[in-house]
């Protein structure tokens, strides 16, 4: 369901069984009091039998059961905190895990009518200090169906593995949904490592050691003891202890690096002013000869410059996206490269059209031109290069039209073209630029078309544009 009215939205009960380990609780609690879900549908229900704990938080949707005993299995344990649910949505509500203000509303949105239970396929996976992943998160966090639950004659009588065997028998009835969701709406942190104990690292049940219920009790004991776990009556103080918000934020930030280059004399260095994003981080990379050896004698200042310009998804791994930005090219507005960066989402890359001609022959013939006639600019830059082999090679290949021209001097690529490191777009750029000529303009447009890239032209022209200036 779409939840668009209040009225049509579901009431959920978040279950939350604990023991000892309220240090934990007061996260998961937060969490839920933090829900944009309507106060009136939906609650959670706590169920405490450490019998040294009696805990507090007087508070409408929240019901706290403070047992003297401590159940045998947890499948009691689960079937006593399911049984005081008032909705037909349960939510699995661990005591050691964190959710998102969005958590229940993502719930409501994507139960279905025929939805028995609910996996998370994007969850974030937590390991101290830090998020790990985004991925899916196995049985933290299922939402099942209470009327499921009653159909399969309720929580198995189980200790450890019992919230697999819950799992395939509501699976088995039909109405299994795993949910992936974009990125920025994931809302299930499943916490896992160097939080303390987690009772899936007890391992399974067997004849030959004491049972997960024994064994949980004999930790928790311990602790007591060392004065480590409070005991007697505990008023819950709700709060996290970091902002997972914000660190969720921050892991989904995409990450983007700015590189220009200027090698040999002079040297030119353009003006970039600090850019401004909240939905990238943005790395710029100067490269010169003081921040890394040009290979004098191997190749002159061009062809070197060619490797921060292709290359750098090589020696800076782990970016979303790569931008190009020639020495001359200056950033005056503090929001250029993430409207850059925007405009590259649905595709693999953007670039500026040529100014002044719309094809590869054209260019090889005005730059021809200009040698014959002199032109010291481009004697310097382009003499003795193997242009007009160059173009022919490509003439004789018939899938590829030769009617786009394009400015190399700013353009943007996402991470998408260089997944295969052995062969892709920008190596073989590199690649043709050292065996033809380092005119690159002339090898772009036949190579994009030799790998299917999806790309887009930039409306603008690369010399009067809303993003960088000359």
């Amino acid at each position: 369901m779409k939840a668009d009215h209040t009225e049509e939205l579901p009431f959920i009960s978040c279950k939350c069984i604990t023991y000892g380990r309220t240090d934990l609780l007061v996260e998961s609690l937060y969490s839920f009091l933090i829900q944009d879900y309507p106060k009136d549908k939906c609650e959670l229900v706590i169920v405490n039998d450490y019998p040294y704990q009696k805990l507090h938080y007087p508070h409408p949707q929240v019901t706290v059961y403070n047992l003297d005993a401590t159940f045998p299995l947890i499948g009691e344990k689960e079937n006593f905190a399911i049984e005081r649910c008032k909705g037909p949505l349960i939510a699995v509500w661990d005591d050691d895990d964190v959710a998102m203000p969005n958590h229940l509303m993502n719930i409501a949105n994507n139960w279905k009518e025929d939805t028995t239970i609910m996996h998370w396929e994007t969850g974030v996976l937590y390991n101290e200090p830090g998020i790990t992943d985004i991925c899916g998160v196995g049985n933290s966090g299922i939402v099942y169906s209470k009327n499921g639950w009653e159909k399969i004659g309720r929580s198995p009588l189980e200790n450890a593995g019992g919230d697999m065997t819950l799992a395939i028998k509501l699976s088995d009835l039909g109405g299994k949904h795993a949910i992936t969701l974009p990125h920025d709406q994931v809302s299930w942190f499943y916490m896992w490592g160097g939080r303390g104990y987690h009772q899936s690292g007890f391992g399974t049940d067997s004849s030959d050691k004491a049972n997960i219920i024994q064994r949980h009790s004999a930790h928790i004991e311990a602790q007591r003891k060392k004065g480590i776990i409070p005991t007697g009556d505990i008023h819950l103080q709700p709060a996290w202890k970091k902002d997972y918000q914000k660190m969720l934020q921050e892991f989904n930030m995409k990450k983007v690096l700015v590189t220009t280059a200027s090698f040999g004399s002079p040297l030119r260095y353009s003006t970039w002013v600090d850019q401004e994003s909240s939905r990238y981080d943005i790395t710029f990379n100067r490269v010169t000869d003081e921040t890394e050896t040009s290979r004098p004698l191997a190749m002159n200042p061009r062809l070197c410059a060619k490797m921060p310009k292709m290359l750098a998804w090589e020696d800076n791994p782990g970016y979303d996206y790569y931008i190009w930005m020639d020495s001359n090219q200056s950033l005056t507005d503090p929001t250029a490269i993430e409207r850059m960066v925007d405009q590259c989402i649905d595709t693999d890359a953007c670039f500026f059209k040529h100014s002044a001609r719309s094809s590869v022959q054209q260019e090889v013939e005005f730059v021809l031109e200009q040698m014959v006639n002199g032109d010291q600019y481009i004697l310097d830059r382009y003499e003795g290069e193997k242009m007009e082999e160059q173009l022919n090679h490509y003439l004789q290949h018939e899938d590829w039209n030769d009617n786009l021209l394009i400015e190399c001097t700013v353009f943007i690529y996402s991470k998408d073209i260089v997944q295969n490191r052995e062969y892709n777009l920008m190596k073989e750029w590199f690649y043709h630029n050292c065996i033809w000529s380092v005119q690159d303009q002339i090898s772009l447009p036949y190579l994009l078309n030799i790998f299917k890239t999806k790309y887009k032209i930039w409306n603008k022209n690369v010399w009067d544009n809303d993003y960088t200036k000359r």
